[in-house]
């Protein structure tokens, strides 16, 4: 039985974080960086309440400036609930660095955007975040939120963010492929290669995939999780090593995949290059997360008549089924100057009449499990899901820290452009997991 709690406690010192901040070296050095801070946060998008007390409005830090108007949908209904919104000020650049040095001033947002995992973890470590086990617990008590998500959001058993959504990485197929050649989303691993095989028979690229930035994970964790979501685990939390058999037959069953010109070029756009790929039938799946059918119907590929969506099944026989979860979060700075009110209106944040004008927004289904979702892909997965009994797993940008989930990407990166060398890429993914982990583990 796969469990699917977070590995984000394990390998690592007992804790010291509860006692506040001290000052080290890092304290020091972040302190020097703090002047560029002061010109980073002034370029922020919209009106910046930073730092500034308010009766009406929550300042937000926030990365993504392309959810602006999901935010205000939301936030006009968090007003009529609590009596305060959101001031989102989006930063384009260094989010990370700017949001972890100014945590340690009071020149902070209410709200901050973040991630879950081992990325909240580190940023509890330095004692600035507010616990919120009672705000978590008003929310389970209300059926407002899966429980299941928990140790995503938890760090030492004490909960330090709020879903701020629930995605899932699934595969989206087009309709008009799979309906043009008498096709039906796979059963198993084998149905998959006989569609893929059909696909490219009739001048069809079976795949898409990309190998830059974040987005070789997409392939990567999809392989690892359906061979053995045991090994995954253990292999995310550092109790594993990159280099072994499964891992390697994870990387050649890949080569072997791209070995038959089964993909598209690997630095087309999703949404604007394979979205309408989909559409038009010329591509035939894009593994991908969920919360990109927004970006898909923008570009005017349709949930439902042109795009469905469907978990990837095991690969193993008798392995269970699982599907990875992605869900960001929103935590609050003890020091921000409206973190009483924070406190009280965050809770609201999972309010039905909150998360549906959000959920509509995103095409996605919501943290709130109670919320309808009105995509009929993603419904058409989530029916999958609970067919299945699949376990949720967290997805590989948060189940290792930081440090190595950048170097084992760029390493899977390179893999992509020469996938016959899969042992020497494992090899350097071993080698830079030895590093994070002594780092993180000293951290």
């Amino acid at each position: 039985m796969v469990s699917s709690t977070s590995p984000a406690s394990s390998r690592r010192p007992a804790s010291r974080w509860g006692d506040g901040p001290t000052l080290s070296r890092r304290s020091v050095l972040a302190a020097a960086a703090l002047t560029p801070l002061a010109a980073a946060l002034a370029a922020c998008g919209g009106t910046s309440t930073l730092g500034e007390s308010s009766s009406t409005r929550l300042a937000m830090m926030n990365d993504n400036a392309g959810w602006l108007a999901g935010y205000q949908s939301a936030g006009e209904a968090l007003q009529k609930v609590t009596g305060y919104d959101f001031d989102v000020n989006s930063i384009a650049n260094n989010y990370n660095q700017i949001v972890k040095m100014s945590i340690q001033t009071r020149k902070i947002a209410d709200v901050v955007k973040w991630q879950s995992g081992y990325p909240l973890t580190e940023l509890v470590r330095g004692g600035r975040l507010a616990e919120l086990d009672d705000v978590w617990d008003q929310a389970v008590a209300q059926d407002r939120v899966d429980e299941s998500l928990r140790p995503f959001v938890s760090v030492d058993s004490h909960v330090y963010g709020l879903p701020l959504y629930k995605s899932h990485f699934a595969f989206y197929y087009s309709k008009a492929a799979f309906e043009r050649f008498g096709l039906h989303p796979p059963e198993s691993y084998d149905d998959l290669i006989e569609i893929a095989k059909t696909l490219k028979g009739n001048g069809v690229t079976p795949f898409s995939a990309q190998y830059t930035a974040w987005q070789p994970m997409c392939w990567f964790e999809e392989l690892l999780t359906k061979t053995d979501p045991e090994f995954y685990l253990a292999l995310t939390s550092g109790q594993a090593a990159y280099t072994d058999p499964t891992l390697l037959d994870v990387l050649r069953r890949w080569s072997e995949l791209m070995a038959n010109d089964w993909f598209t070029a690997l630095d087309l756009d999703v949404a604007s290059a394979c979205g309408p790929m989909l559409r038009d039938g010329t591509l035939g799946m894009v593994p991908y997360g969920t919360w990109n059918s927004g970006s898909f119907v923008a570009n005017g590929v349709e949930p439902g008549e042109h795009f469905g969506l469907f978990n990837l099944p095991p690969i193993t026989r008798g392995v269970e089924h699982t599907v990875i979860v992605e869900s960001g979060v929103f935590t609050l700075p003890r020091q921000s100057p409206n973190h009483a009110a924070a406190m009280d209106v965050i809770g609201e944040w999972l309010a039905p009449s909150v998360q549906q004008p959000w959920s509509d927004y995103l095409q996605d289904s919501s943290a709130n499990p109670n919320v309808p979702v009105r995509n009929p892909a993603v419904v058409e997965l989530q029916e999958q899901l609970a067919r299945t009994e699949a376990t949720p797993l967290q997805r590989f940008y948060e189940s290792s820290p930081p440090q190595l989930v950048q170097t084992v990407l760029s390493d899977v990166s390179a893999f992509m452009l020469a996938p016959s060398r899969y042992r020497e890429a494992a090899e350097q993914m071993a080698r830079h997991a030895d590093e994070a982990w002594t780092d993180w583990n000293l951290a």
